[in-house]
């Protein structure tokens, strides 16, 4: 591992974040989220990945447009999350109401509409939600 091309802008915007999904480098790749205060060192590892060194181990730093797309297919392998259009993800869990005919789903202090082609996918994921 090398840490010559790591900026120390890089290594301090990732010590100020509250928390960052990552990958342990070794076990079954499993996400998992540490505090950016916890982060010793950023090294470049295999394939030039960002590995974040802690206390307790070390641990791949998702990039922004990989880590992304990780991190959404992680979200939905997740059972009480679904797809309502091709940039929203929405936690079942957190709905309070929905407007079926207008396709719109409401949360606390927020609402999203449901676009078409996600709609039967998550009405029937909504209407199983004890389930999950």
């Amino acid at each position: 591992m090398s840490d010559d091309q790591v900026p120390e802008h890089v290594k301090h915007w990732y010590r100020r974040q509250s928390e960052i999904t990552v990958i342990p480098t070794t076990g079954g790749g499993e996400f998992i989220t540490i505090k950016g205060q916890s982060i010793q060192d950023i090294k470049t590892g295999w394939n030039d990945a960002l590995v974040a060194i802690t206390p307790d181990g070390e641990y791949y730093l998702l990039a922004e447009d990989r880590g992304n797309d990780l991190v959404l297919e992680h979200m939905l392998s997740q059972p009480f999350f679904q797809r309502i259009s091709d940039s929203s993800i929405v936690n079942i869990k957190r709905i309070i109401s929905v407007d079926i005919e207008n396709r719109t789903v409401f949360f606390k202090d927020d609402s999203k509409i449901v676009e078409d082609e996600y709609w039967s996918d998550f009405i029937q994921k909504y209407e199983n939600r004890s389930e999950l």
